[in-house]
């Protein structure tokens, strides 16, 4: 994505869009461009990225704001909305999903902003013999749908693997596609900087050498960087690169409707959202997820007199969207009721949407779901056969009677005092565990409000740990 932070910040101020604009803490707010910078020409705080025309003036991220205002005295800083930036980068993830299965293929989602996709062609799905030309025209698709979804920018390269594309990338920004066809004329005097995931200390030794990379390039690298480190540049600098496209859990999964909907006849809000909700719930259950984050996506027309340039179109619209958390579910009447509540709280005429949609986020597995009750350590312990415990069996010290069934039959019973074989205390003592066999680190996890039941059971010993989490146990 091209300047994420800031392109996602630009769909709330659109009249900053022609302006050097750069993302930080310290917001223009409502105050003039000169007031602004007047009060910010001292200031400490890091701007995190900046656009394409502020990066014209010199400025780059991480440089402080009193340094950027100095270089460009009309700068609008606006300020982090992270819902957004999740929201987009979810929008995004499932577009390039979309693509992926339809090409057998995978998708690795490296951070909110950035993503490898891999995807397999075979000679029937393109005509003649030009299989960069079909690359390219998928590469623009997908930068497109990117942009029709969400009104950023994207730029996106294709090779054979992740160096040429992330390279192809990264040499068309912003905004453009590029396939790299062959590494050798792609590589004709690209800077050794330009090579991704290596570091400024790391390409500093380089720096003073002058490299031949033929067959005894790696053994003369090796003095400086290390077997591994060189072996590594050779290859890059050969174009070879064996990283896979390694498939992470789904993060996103949505639905949505653009085409053709008009909200005035028959058919209202609750019934579109109802059959997002229904597509919604069977795309979670063949993924075997559960949702815990629900944002409802709503297109509003610009002007509804005018007629769209397509028949039935949604035209130009402006992108309005709300988030809220949900317990684990993939109900769909529980997903369309919650997406009904922030619709109503988005205020928008119905006879004005033009397009809806619900992206689904924060998503869990099904095994997570059906183990949340037993998140720490003491659970996981207490699900296990080997230890019944039987509460209720009180000393008048501060130390339980009970004992444990895995000591010995001498240490379980008192010899000056026989017990019956049917008794229930015989067997409430051997079911039931001592103090002495917790794992410290299962008590340390524990809840405030539980430990605060146990106290009775165990006594002085557990309280210790009411007192002070740090405390250390240490078990024979």
């Amino acid at each position: 994505m091209d300047c994420f932070f800031t392109n996602v910040a630009l769909r709330k101020f659109p009249q900053y869009r022609d302006k050097p604009v750069a993302i930080g803490h310290s917001s223009t707010d409502k105050s003039s461009p000169q007031e602004f910078a007047s009060r910010s020409k001292n200031s400490s705080s890091e701007l995190s990225t900046c656009n394409y025309i502020a990066r014209k003036f010199g400025l780059r991220k991480g440089m402080f704001l009193g340094d950027a205002i100095q270089l460009c005295p009309d700068l609008v800083v606006l300020p982090y909305d992270f819902e957004s930036f999740e929201e987009v980068s979810a929008v995004v993830a499932e577009v390039l999903h979309e693509y992926a299965g339809k090409y057998n293929r995978y998708v690795e989602v490296v951070s909110c902003d950035e993503a490898y996709v891999e995807i397999y062609v075979e000679p029937e799905d393109y005509t003649g013999n030009d299989i960069y030309g079909f690359l390219y025209s998928i590469a623009e698709e997908i930068r497109k749908d990117i942009f029709k979804h969400t009104e950023c920018t994207a730029s996106v390269g294709v090779g054979q693997n992740k160096l040429l594309a992330k390279l192809g990338a990264e040499r068309v920004k912003p905004d453009a596609c590029c396939v790299v066809k062959d590494w050798r004329h792609f590589f004709d005097g690209l800077s050794l900087w330009k090579i991704p995931d290596e570091g400024y200390k790391f390409l500093k030794k380089l720096e003073p050498h002058v490299w031949d990379l033929g067959d005894e390039a790696e053994k003369g690298l090796e003095g400086i960087l290390g077997h591994g480190n060189a072996r590594k540049i050779v290859k890059y600098c050969h174009g070879e690169d064996s990283r896979p496209v390694t498939p992470g859990p789904r993060k996103s999964i949505g639905a949505e409707c653009n085409y053709g909907v008009r909200l005035n006849g028959p058919y209202g809000v609750d019934y579109m959202m109802m059959g997002l909700a229904k597509e919604v719930e069977k795309r979670m259950a063949a993924a075997g997820v559960r949702e815990s984050k629900i944002t409802p996506k709503v297109m509003k027309s610009k002007d509804a007199t005018k007629m769209p340039g397509k028949f039935l179109g949604h035209g130009s619209c402006i992108s309005l969207s709300k988030s809220s958390d949900l317990p684990l579910t993939r109900n769909c009447d529980m997903i369309s009721k919650t997406g009904m509540k922030l619709f109503e709280r988005l205020d928008v005429d119905k006879d004005l949407v033009r397009g809806m949609g619900i992206m689904i986020c924060s998503l869990k597995t099904d095994n997570f779901a059906s183990s949340i009750s037993y998140t720490t350590k003491l659970a996981e312990w207490l699900k296990t056969e080997e230890v019944k415990m039987k509460v209720g069996m009180h000393s008048s010290s501060d130390e339980p009677k009970a004992v444990a069934n895995r000591k010995s039959e001498g240490e379980q019973r008192n010899a000056n005092q026989p017990v019956s074989k049917g008794s229930n205390e015989d067997e409430a003592m051997n079911t039931f565990s001592s103090f002495s066999q917790f794992d410290e680190d299962v008590l340390r996890e524990l809840p405030q409000d539980i430990l605060h039941e146990i106290t009775p059971t165990f006594g002085s010993v557990a309280s210790k740990y009411k007192a002070s989490e740090s405390l250390h146990l240490t078990v024979s």
